[in-house]
């Protein structure tokens, strides 16, 4: 598993398949301004695809990475999100029914340690 801080490409094994996915997180220009993204690649034989994504929020990528936070034997996708002054955003996605299921959603104030 792979922790990434600040960088926008993570690799992982988040369904538990022994091969692992590719997250990148992006931002997704539209008419009001930008909008931040994270999706998730898997790959198909020499192609990788997009299975799905999810929305992010905040400023910017703070943190990213494929860890067992919740200790239950799967791994989840943590992503921490810059708020600015208001602190930061922690997004916790398990791999449930093939697709990202937001399993928690908090706020915080300084560093993020999940080691």
């Amino acid at each position: 598993m792979e922790e990434n801080k600040g960088n926008v490409v993570s690799f992982g094994d988040l369904d538990g398949d022994g091969i692992d996915e590719a997250i990148i997180v992006y931002e997704e220009k539209n008419k009001t301004g930008k909008k931040l993204k994270a999706a998730l690649f898997k790959k198909h034989q020499e192609e990788w695809r997009k299975v799905t994504e999810v929305d992010g929020f905040g400023y910017g990528l703070a943190y990213v990475g494929i860890l067992d936070i919740n200790y239950d034997g799967r791994p989840e996708l943590v992503l921490g999100w810059s708020l600015g002054k208001a602190g930061n955003g922690l997004d916790v996605y398990g791999w449930r029914d093939d697709k990202l299921k937001l399993l928690s959603k908090k706020v915080y104030q300084g560093k993020l340690d999940l080691e």
